[in-house]
């Protein structure tokens, strides 16, 4: 266990590190030469840092929810949720958020489902964000829904580099 509590650490401090770092360097070059460059590179550096800020606001709120379920557990809150929509509106959110990600949604015989819609979102927006983000750029990601009678599968599939062997099992 505390091997791998020093090892979520790592990544989460790492996680925070590099958009720290990004958002540091447009800052800074907003404040020493803001004046002298044109208003497309102003511009650009400002959504970089928006971005950035939402990737940190994203994983605080992921640390937040671990948190939250190893204590008290995730709460359910059950609804009608009209799939098609929800799908088309996290991977198009996905695709704003991560800069030109290619992401394909296939949904087969779906329409609504009895879910809570807030669990369902977070669950999708991680396993995509995490698929483009360890994906060569460019390369398809692809977002698949089966509803069947009695189950919904959500698979998410990408090209990127895989989960190490040894670190399969957990």
């Amino acid at each position: 266990v505390a091997k791998l509590q020093s090892d979520f650490v790592a990544a989460v401090s790492h996680e925070f590190r590099t958009p720290l770092a990004t958002i540091q360097a447009s800052s800074d070059i907003l404040k020493h030469y803001g004046d002298r460059i044109n208003e497309e590179r102003r511009i650009a550096h400002l959504d970089k840092i928006q971005a950035h800020v939402k990737h940190l606001t994203d994983l605080l709120n992921d640390i937040l929810a671990l948190n939250r379920a190893d204590s008290v557990g995730f709460e359910f809150h059950a609804e009608r949720i009209d799939l098609p929509t929800l799908a088309r509106d996290l991977v198009e959110e996905v695709e704003l958020a991560s800069d030109g990600a290619n992401i394909q949604l296939s949904l087969n015989a779906c329409s609504t489902l009895l879910g809570d819609a807030r669990l369902i979102s977070h669950i999708i927006i991680n396993l995509l964000s995490n698929a483009v983000k360890y994906s060569t750029p460019g390369s398809p990601v692809e977002l698949s829904i089966t509803c069947e009678p009695r189950e919904t599968i959500i698979r998410v599939t990408d090209h990127g580099i895989g989960i190490p062997e040894a670190d399969q099992p957990y």
